[in-house]
């Protein structure tokens, strides 16, 4: 067969061409358009939880036109970190529940998704119930120790004038068991958030010691020049202080340490102004203890439950008053605000008098709660 000449398939190869050429003006065109505007992601407008028992109820008010197809909550148990807890689509329930221990500390926080998308996260403030007025987590290093609650009820550290020191570590704080070794914690004006007025209340404290510190504190030698037997861990007030007292201690009983509740109604002891609840589980070495101190205002009863375990409920004498501390009251040489401060690792000072040496915690505490019910 004769060869053909390349004139015979110019016309296939100029309509080759003339397509290629149409493709790369397309292609050029869609590259030079500009990019369409990706939607905003709409962060929620409001969310809120409400706990009792194992259970935590997450109720959320999604912003109109947020552009999410779903909507993610997570958490932060007893501050170890936040993770993923729950999800739902967009067009379903505005309400979640998350299985809880009742005896943690919980925090959630919301957020919209769409895609590999997310918008800024909502915090969820908790309702009903138990409310937490103020919680420590002690995650800072240097500054303030700072409350991660709404009311922002920030801490300090140390007595200049008292030996001891408050080793921050980063999520806990260690306390050498001097008396300057001390967290305090203003709360002038705000009685209300930290006193029972006759309700429900609870103070919540997670801690550690070590066998050595168990050990001191059974030998009454945390201070060896001053004896004691038990050991303040958190607290607001005095114990004489005018409207009582509520607080945690360590105390030794059979040669062996236990988490303690107690509460006063300002009265003094001797007058049937005391209440007090010791756990049955001895602390362990190195074990973290978490100790949950319930105070019923209306009841007049005190409980106190340690990792889970709950005692039995203690009933105040008959002629009990109201735990409620006020902010001044006269111990010492003078007027003192003791009401005004809630203190970790030592009872606050007294009047013009130096903190004391008797009583000083030693040992770790990740974290310290408040909460009422509402």
């Amino acid at each position: 067969m004769p060869a053909q000449t390349t004139a015979a398939y110019s016309p296939r190869i100029r309509s080759l061409v003339s397509l290629l050429v149409t493709m790369a003006i397309a292609a050029a065109m869609v590259l030079q358009a500009p990019a369409a505007e990706a939607q905003t992601l709409l962060p929620i407008t409001s969310c809120t939880f409400t706990r009792s028992g194992d259970t935590a109820t997450i109720n959320w008010t999604p912003t109109a036109n947020d552009g999410a197809d779903r909507y993610v909550i997570e958490r932060n148990r007893n501050n170890l970190g936040w993770n993923w807890a729950a999800v739902t689509t967009k067009g379903g329930p505005l309400v979640k529940t998350n299985t809880v221990a009742a005896n943690d500390a919980v925090e959630y926080r919301i957020l919209s998704r769409v895609g590999n998308a997310k918008s800024a996260t909502t915090t969820c403030t908790e309702t009903g119930g138990w409310v937490t007025q103020a919680i420590w987590y002690f995650n800072a290093t240097s500054g303030p120790i700072k409350d991660s609650a709404a009311g922002n009820f920030d801490g300090t550290t140390g007595v200049d004038t008292h030996p001891g020191t408050v080793v921050r570590q980063g999520g806990s704080v260690l306390f050498d068991g001097q008396p300057g070794s001390i967290v305090l914690i203003p709360v002038d004006g705000a009685s209300s958030n930290f006193n029972p007025d006759g309700g429900q209340f609870r103070w919540t404290t997670k801690f550690s010691m070590t066998a050595n510190q168990i050990q001191a504190a059974i030998d009454n030698q945390v201070d060896p020049n001053t004896p004691a037997t038990s050991f303040n861990l958190m607290q607001r007030a005095f114990a004489n202080n005018s409207g009582g007292q509520w607080k945690t201690q360590i105390v030794v009983s059979g040669g062996q340490a236990y988490a303690q509740c107690v509460a006063r109604d300002g009265r003094g002891d001797a007058n049937g102004g005391l209440v007090k609840d010791r756990s049955s589980v001895a602390i362990q070495p190195n074990v973290k203890q978490t100790v949950r101190c319930e105070y019923d205002d209306e009841g007049d009863r005190l409980q106190t439950t340690v990792n889970g375990t709950s005692e039995n409920w203690v009933n105040a004498p008959a002629s009990f008053l109201d735990v409620n501390p006020s902010g001044t009251t006269t111990c010492g040489n003078g007027s003192a605000s003791l009401g005004d401060t809630i203190t970790i690792g030592n009872k606050p000072a007294c009047g013009n008098t130096v903190l004391t040496p008797d009583d000083p915690f030693q040992g770790t505490v990740f974290f310290a709660q408040v909460e009422k019910s509402s």
